[in-house]
C-alpha cells in the first residue's frame, strides 16, 4: 500500500473518530436549557442577597407571578410549584432573555417589590407596589443576562390585580415598535428564555416524535432536565388525542438514544440507548444526554379547528371523529349557513391556497391540522315599505317607509 493511500484511511478514520466521539455520551459541560432557573429565600422581603433554593425550570415570568389576595392561597409563583408565597419571601429567576434590536421597553408591577437586572445591570427597582419601567436600546437582536427579583413582606403577593400592564400580569415588554404590551414567554425551545443550571446537557432528556411530535404524551414535548443518573422518570404516550400542534395517531412503541449538539447546537442522535412497542414505560436516565422518540402509526390523525363568528355556523362533512380527528388527506366539504338577518362574508385563518374564501361552501384536503372560520356580516336591516309614507322615504321605520317598490329595492 503506498503512502498516498495510508494518508488517505487515516485521514477518513480520523473523521470517523470525531463523529463517534461527538455522538458518545459527554461529561457534563456548560450548557443551556430553554426557560429560566426559579427558586426563593425566605428571609425578608428585600433579602435578596442570601441564596435562594433553586427547584424550578420555568417559561413564563408573567404566569410565574399570579397573583394571591393572601399568603394562604394555593398560588404559587412558578406554575405547578409546591412552595407557595408566604411572608418575608423572595422568588429569584436567573438566566438570559433574548431582546429585538432596536428600542425595547420591560415593566414590572409587584407586590411588594422587585428589582430586573439586564446584562448585570440594576434597571428597575421599586417598593410598595409600585409599577417601574425601563427602556433600552441594542443595536442588534441578541442574548442578554436575565435576572428577576421578587419578594414579599405579607399579605397579598404577585402581580398587583390593577396593573398597568393589563390582564393581572406582573412582568411586561414592548418591542419591535408595539404599542401594547405582551408577556415574555418561551415555547420549550429558547425561543424567549434560556438558562444554564450548572449541570450540563447528562441531566437532560429531549422528548420527540416521530414523524412528528403527535398524542399526548408525558413529559411533554420539549426538552426535561434535572434527572440523576439512575433516575426512574414514568413515561406515555396517549393515543387519538391531538397533540399542542394538531396532529394525533396510534402509537406504535419508542425508542432512546444517546445525543449530543454539535458545533451548531444541532441534536445528533448516536448509538441506541433503549427501545420497546410499550405506550407506558419506566424510563432510567443513563446519566448522560439522550432523546426519546415516540413512533406513530401513519397515517396520522390531524385535527381540523373549524369555528364560526357571530352571526352563522359552519359544518364539516364528514364529520370528524369524537376528538375533531380525522385521517391525514381526507377532503371534507365546509358549509357556512349564516343566521337569519346576516350574511356569509368569508372563511378565514389557514385557508388552503386556491380555495375560494367568498365561496360558502369549499371542499379542502386536510394534509395537515387546520384551523379554519367562517366570518359572517353585520345583520341586514329591513326595509319598511308602504304606499302612503309621509316620512323622508328611508324606508329605515314605518314612518319613513318608502312609497314605492322601486325604491325600496335602491335602499
Amino acid at each position: 500500500m503506498n503512502r498516498q493511500a495510508v494518508s488517505c484511511i487515516l485521514r477518513n478514520l480520523c473523521a470517523v473518530l470525531a463523529a463517534v466521539a461527538l455522538l458518545a455520551p459527554q461529561g457534563a459541560e456548560a450548557a443551556w436549557h430553554p426557560g429560566l432557573y426559579g427558586g426563593f429565600q425566605t428571609a425578608g422581603a428585600t433579602a435578596y442577597t442570601v441564596a435562594p433554593i433553586y427547584t424550578n425550570n420555568y417559561f413564563d415570568t408573567a404566569a410565574a407571578t399570579n397573583y394571591c389576595s393572601s399568603t394562604t392561597t394555593s398560588t404559587a409563583p412558578v406554575p405547578g410549584g409546591a412552595t407557595l408565597w408566604s411572608n418575608n419571601r423572595c422568588w429569584s429567576y436567573r438566566g438570559q432573555i433574548y431582546l429585538a434590536a432596536g428600542s425595547v421597553t420591560l415593566s414590572s408591577f409587584i407586590d411588594d417589590n422587585a428589582r430586573l437586572y439586564i446584562d448585570g445591570v440594576q434597571v428597575i427597582d421599586t417598593t410598595g407596589c409600585k409599577q417601574g419601567s425601563v427602556t433600552l436600546t441594542f443595536d442588534e437582536a441578541d442574548w442578554h443576562d436575565f435576572l428577576y427579583l421578587l419578594g414579599n413582606g405579607s399579605v397579598g403577593a404577585g402581580p398587583v390585580s390593577s396593573s398597568g400592564l393589563g390582564g393581572g400580569k406582573g412582568f411586561g415588554i414592548k418591542e419591535n415598535g408595539a404599542t401594547t404590551w405582551s408577556y415574555p414567554a418561551d415555547d420549550g425551545t429558547m425561543s424567549r428564555y434560556r438558562y444554564d443550571d450548572g449541570l450540563g446537557f447528562d441531566d437532560s432528556i429531549t422528548i420527540s416524535g416521530s414523524p412528528v411530535n403527535a398524542g399526548l404524551v408525558s413529559p411533554a414535548y420539549g426538552s426535561s432536565q434535572g434527572h440523576a443518573p439512575g433516575a426512574v422518570i414514568p413515561c406515555s404516550a396517549t393515543s387519538g388525542v391531538a397533540s399542542a400542534s394538531g396532529y394525533a395517531g396510534i402509537c406504535t412503541g419508542f425508542v432512546a438514544y444517546a445525543t449530543a449538539y454539535d458545533e451548531n447546537y444541532v441534536l445528533m442522535r448516536g448509538a441506541v440507548y433503549t427501545n420497546g412497542t410499550s405506550t407506558a414505560f419506566d424510563y432510567v436516565h443513563p446519566g448522560y444526554q439522550t432523546e426519546l422518540v415516540w413512533l406513530w402509526q401513519e397515517p396520522l390523525l390531524v385535527e381540523l379547528d373549524l369555528s364560526a363568528s357571530t352571526g352563522g355556523t359552519a359544518s364539516a362533512t364528514p364529520a370528524a371523529d369524537a376528538y375533531g380527528l380525522y385521517a391525514s388527506n381526507t377532503v371534507v366539504t365546509l358549509t357556512a349557513t349564516p343566521a337569519d338577518g346576516y350574511t356569509f362574508a368569508y372563511w378565514a385563518d389557514d385557508l388552503p391556497e386556491g380555495v375560494a374564501a367568498t365561496n360558502p361552501v369549499i371542499s379542502v384536503t386536510l394534509d395537515g391540522p387546520r384551523k379554519i372560520t367562517a366570518i359572517f356580516g353585520d345583520p341586514v336591516p329591513p326595509i319598511f315599505m308602504k304606499a302612503d309614507a309621509t316620512g323622508d322615504g328611508s324606508g329605515k321605520t314605518w314612518k319613513n317607509a318608502c312609497t314605492t317598490l322601486a325604491a325600496a329595492v335602491a335602499a
